[in-house]
């Protein structure tokens, strides 16, 4: 892709509230208030400049009259050299300038005219970009000028710099504000990455562009166009994602270059032995005069020092220093400095970290290591998660065939999975199973190949084979390896089966806190599945305090807990010798979005929601896209339950692009089917239509037993596009399906929709028989909602409106007002219904432009009847009246008088009209 062009500035964005700072500081000196300096700082590449340049252009076009001022160390030689542009503007032209230049009341007098001349209708403002820069004589006027009140000043200072003396009597005066421009935050960094490529940016890659230009706005346009020019930055299902990790343009690299000229050999070589290590401890550099030398590297910002423990570690200042300054480096000087450090660190590498650092400097140098070296590196690389590193020193045994090689195996099968290779992380795994090995090991072997056949393969009793085959190798291992059975169960909607390999399992006290944990976790959802609230919340809050402590940092990657809560299975490698680091731990990430699934399933929606966040954090501070996409998923799933379509839609796009990605191939439908849904109550037909194409066309659309949610986006599909009573249907036959596996959650959500589509009666036995047998108030809330609707009865949907909103599922509320405003007005009670629909109205504000068939009661379509809606909405689709009478077995001159009494009560005159009428998205 070609590169943008030069001069095409990035959107801004991010930066909104320093903006107000600058321009009600400048808004109030030109009001008749004092003159003001208004003084940006911050790093350079921070965006103090572009922060400037927004706000004149904001002064400017309500009329206030500016003139730039460009500093520079070439122009600093020359006096004046910074103003010539501006003084030369006023009469004489330069010539005058030229006079009265080494005069200073006649300079000044010249001054005061420009400014003047050109403040006309106001107080200029000067904007001096680098004002540390001027040379003396500027500083001087401009000091001048702000001194008498003919002006203004808005100016840059990067960090660290002084600022000239003239200018420190503002601040006695308190005429001066200082606005510390920061480095984006990462939050900041999506902001501005989505509003400068018009898209949304995956979750881990805007981690990776963050992570890599340090938050620095300039290096990261450079490293955003570099990416996008070697095409490692491209769109995947409508979502910017990095294919690699980003190397910039040459741009920035001369950028950085010229930061370095001036280094003599000494600094420059250690400089070097930081690119190459990726960081030292100070007392690890080799040289006499290396701590001398780092303290001028710091000073110089060019390094950055911090402290681990009891040890000072040095890094380069920004990641992308590392490729320029060993850019010139020759393959055999890297590797002698390598070694050199190598020499140093082994002899007392006892530490798992350091064992990592002396295997990857010594594979860089020689391209070899010893195995056993390597494998111990292979442990506290996968514990941080790098599974490339993980992948290199595993293929660096070169195929050993010592005692160590099934474990070696394991850990590339999990590496190749994590990749986003299953089919080789397969076929590795059946190697490392048939090799001989301890029960420990085999266990774990088995852990993994299950949850790979039944995550990465969709072989759920495939997996559950082979963990019953290991179950019969390893007794002593059962309680473990049922838990793992059990979480598998449960993520196929299969909880009766999952409760039921629970109880097998034993009481939780039986077991060492990381399988409890794994129990926790394999519980909480089955729990919440079941409808067993208050036993699901208590499983959750287990799962998250045993796993909720810090890991200790490992790795030069971030260091973490190591498996998938959805997949309990999937436990990591620990750093430690032999087998006793083979148990593991549940990934922090994990059990936070068990609880995110739990809080919203009990009617805390909203908490539900921070849950989800904090858990996405999490897993994108871990790397591993897998955990991503679940993490994505959970929280785009309870933004739909809070009735927020467009931020679900958002992250549901997210979920299909990873999963396409990185071949994940239950995650993918997930997210289509929650894009379809969120569409569908968007009343976006096209979209939903398109969302679930491509669901339908998968492998397993039509398997059995059927994932709830492919259901739900099949009837919500049908249902937007005007066939609202085959929806009904499909809904009914899923929670029936739901019903007989033991998911109450699922077949509630499932007969709810059936209610909001129009059908409260099919709906409302079933779901008060559910919420009889549970214990949840969200699912107690559908079927009062739903009993009320069949009734309808105005108080009982006034009553659910009130329970749904306090629960955070504001569309549920949004359509139950809706519906209880129509009841009342049947009942002849004017004043209720106008109350219940002005309340509709309001709670339907705050859902993203949600226009469900429930809520078009808000409008006039409200007057229609069932079968006169139905109607109406098939032919807004574009059907014709034969078409519609085939469909519905109604006579073509039945459908049309159906059609002449809504135009009546809708107030329009014909099928064009139908869409804008009934509140739907053409």
């Amino acid at each position: 892709m070609a590169r943008e062009p030069a001069g095409r500035r990035w959107p801004f964005a991010a930066r909104e509230g320093l903006l107000d700072q600058v321009l009600s500081a400048l808004g109030a000196a030109a009001l008749g208030g004092p003159p003001t300096a208004v003084l940006l700082c911050g790093e350079a590449g921070a965006g103090k400049s572009r922060l400037a340049e927004e706000s004149v252009e904001r002064l400017v076009a309500n009329g206030r009259p500016t003139a730039r001022v460009t500093a520079s160390a070439s122009l600093a030689q020359i006096p004046l050299g910074a103003l010539v542009a501006l003084l030369g503007s006023g009469p004489g032209g330069s010539a005058a300038l030229g006079e009265v230049g080494r005069d200073p009341l006649r300079l000044f007098a010249l001054a005061r005219d420009v400014v003047l001349a050109r403040g006309t209708g106001g107080r200029l403002l000067l904007f001096v970009d680098n004002l540390p820069l001027l040379d003396a004589a500027s500083v001087a006027l401009v000091a001048q000028l702000l001194h008498a009140g003919l002006a203004d000043l808005l100016a840059t200072v990067r960090a660290g710099e002084p600022l000239p003396d003239a200018f420190l009597a503002l601040w006695s005066g308190d005429r001066a504000v200082r606005v510390d421009v920061p480095l984006l935050s990462r939050a900041d960094c999506d902001r501005v990455l989505a509003a400068a490529l018009g898209a949304p940016v995956a979750a881990r890659s805007a981690a990776e562009l963050h992570r890599a230009s340090g938050g620095n706005v300039l290096f990261l346009r450079e490293l955003v166009l570099g990416a996008r020019a070697a095409g490692t930055l491209a769109q995947v299902a409508g979502v910017w994602r990095l294919s690699a990790a980003p190397g910039g343009t040459p741009a920035l690299r001369d950028l950085i270059a010229a930061r370095l000229r001036g280094l003599d050999q000494a600094e420059l070589t250690v400089l070097q032995r930081l690119a190459l290590c990726q960081g030292l401890a100070v007392d690890e550099l080799p040289g006499p005069d290396d701590r001398r030398i780092l303290s001028r590297l710091d000073e110089a910002g060019l390094v950055g020092v911090e402290e681990m423990g009891e040890r000072l570690f040095v890094r380069l200042a920004h990641p992308q220093y590392a490729p320029v300054i060993t850019a010139g480096l020759s393959r055999l000087r890297a590797a002698d400095l390598l070694l050199e450090q190598v020499a140093r660190l082994e002899p007392v590498a006892g530490e798992p970290a350091d064992q990592l650092r002396v295997a990857i400097w010594r594979l860089s140098a020689t391209g070899s290591a010893d195995p056993g070296l390597l494998l111990r590196a292979a442990r506290v690389a996968r514990a941080g998660h790098d599974f490339a590193t993980v992948e290199r020193l595993v293929a660096a045994r070169d195929g050993a065939t010592d005692d160590d090689a099934p474990e070696a195996l394991l850990l590339l099968g999990e590496a190749q999975r994590e990749l986003g290779r299953p089919a080789e992380a397969l076929a590795t795994l059946q190697r490392a199973a048939e090799l001989p090995a301890s029960a420990r090991l085999r266990v774990r072997i088995a852990t993994v190949r299950a949850a790979v056949l039944a995550y990465q393969h969709q072989r759920t009793d495939a997996a559950l084979a082979v963990l019953r085959e290991a179950r019969r190798a390893a007794p002593g291992h059962e309680p473990a390896l049922v838990t793992v059975a059990a979480t598998l169960l449960g993520s196929a909607h299969r909880t009766t089966e999952a409760l039921a390999e629970l109880a097998a399992a034993g009481p939780p006290r039986r077991l060492g806190v990381d399988d409890r944990a794994r129990w926790a976790v394999a519980a909480a959802r089955a729990y919440t599945a079941a409808g067993r609230g208050t036993d699901a919340l208590a499983a959750a809050d287990t799962a998250v305090a045993l796993t909720s402590g810090d890991a200790t940092p490992t790795t030069h990657t971030t260091a973490g807990h190591s498996a998938d809560a959805l997949a309990a299975a999937d436990t990591a490698v620990a750093p430690g010798g032999g087998e006793a680091g083979l148990a593991g731990q549940p990934h922090r990430a994990g059990p936070l979005m068990v609880r995110a699934e739990v809080l919203a399933d009990a009617g805390r929606i909203d908490e539900g929601i921070a849950v989800a966040r904090v858990a996405l954090v999490r897993a994108v501070d871990d790397g591993v896209e897998r955990v991503v996409c679940s993490a994505e998923w959970w929280l785009a799933r309870n933004l739909l339950l809070a009735g927020r379509p467009r931020s679900a839609a958002r992250w549901c796009r997210d979920v299909v692009s990873g999963a396409r990605v990185h071949e994940l191939p239950t995650l993918l439908p997930l997210g289509l089917a929650g894009l379809t849904v969120a569409s569908a109550w968007l009343g976006d037909a096209a979209g939903a239509a398109a969302a679930w194409a491509q669901l339908a066309a998968g492998p397993d659309s039509a398997a059995e037993p059927r994932d709830p949610w492919l259901a739900a986006a099949e009837a919500w599909c049908q249902a937007v596009n005007g066939d609202a009573r085959a929806a009904v249907g499909t809904l009914v036959r899923a929670a029936d399906a739901a019903v007989e596996r033991g998911h109450v959650a699922a077949a509630a959500a499932l007969l709810h929709d059936a209610a909001r589509l129009g059908q409260p009666g099919v709906a409302a036995a079933g779901l008060a028989r559910l919420a009889e047998a549970a214990d949840s108030p969200l699912i107690a809330s559908r079927a009062a909602c739903a009993t009320a609707a069949a009734r309808r009865d105005d108080a009982g949907l006034t009553l659910a409106a009130e329970w749904f909103e306090r629960q955070g599922a504001l569309l549920f509320a949004a359509e139950a007002a809706a519906a209880g405003a129509q009841a009342a007005r049947a009942a002849g009670s004017a004043r209720r219904a106008a109350a219940l629909l002005a309340r509709a109205t309001a709670l339907a504000a705050r859902c993203e432009g949600a226009a469900t068939p429930a809520l078009a009661l808000t409008e006039p379509a409200q007057a229609l009847t069932q079968r006169e809606r139905e109607i109406a909405t098939l032919a807004a689709g574009g059907l014709t009246s034969r078409d519609i009478a085939q469909r519905l077995r109604l006579s073509v001159r039945t459908v049309n008088n159906h059609l002449q009494a809504g135009y009546g009560k809708l107030g329009i005159t014909g099928r064009d009209e139908l869409h804008r009428a009934l509140g739907r998205t053409a």
